[in-house]
């Protein structure tokens, strides 16, 4: 959008993400609302025998561990945060800290979360950091652990309508529509969004 796309809804996987959207003066900061929660899972390839019972058990795995950039992906910080609250890293923030010696060469950056599901997709890396709705999103992998909701932030996306569309109502009554809907909220279900409180 900064680059000039045009939309009329923005849907981002992290509130700082929709904060500079706001800062950028991209979107109606009146219309923002917290659409979506969603998880944080650890994927193996589909099929692997690779176990993973607790985060820290990265530590111990036999081959790369796909992450986001947290610079760029916010995957990537939430994975820091959940390293983060076993020791793995540093940087409470999740951007802010270094990998701790026993993963530190184990650690393959992804420039996105869907990048991370492929390398794990591939067998590059034994597992990776991605969200539950990624599961449906990308084939090839399958969910080996879901990290524990106090081990990051909350994963909440927001919704707000894009100060350049040209159908601000529509755009608006779509959030609504999304938020509301008994058949618009299974739909969201069943790619493991779940409505944000």
């Amino acid at each position: 959008m900064r680059a000039g796309a045009t939309a009329d809804v923005l849907i981002t996987a992290s509130n700082g993400t929709m904060d500079d959207a706001e800062a950028f003066e991209l979107v109606d900061t009146d219309t923002r609302e917290d659409m979506f929660i969603n998880d944080l899972v650890i994927v193996r390839a589909e099929g692997s025998d690779t176990k993973v019972e607790a985060i820290a058990d990265v530590a111990n795995l036999d081959g790369k561990i796909a992450i986001g950039d947290a610079k760029t992906v916010p995957a990537g910080k939430y994975a820091n945060q959940a390293l983060a609250s076993v020791g793995l890293y540093t940087g409470a923030e999740g951007d802010d800290g270094e990998y701790a010696p026993e993963i530190a060469d184990k650690v393959a950056l992804a420039d996105k979360v869907g990048t991370a599901a492929a390398y794990v997709s591939t067998g590059d890396c034994v597992a990776g950091f991605v969200y539950s709705s990624d599961i449906y999103r990308y084939d090839g992998i399958e969910e080996a652990f879901v990290c524990p909701e106090d081990s990051h932030k909350p994963i909440v996306y927001p919704g707000a309508v894009a100060e350049s569309s040209e159908h601000a109502d529509e755009a608006k009554a779509f959030i609504d529509f999304c938020l509301t809907n008994k058949k618009a909220q299974k739909i969201w279900a069943k790619y493991g969004f779940e409505l944000s409180e």
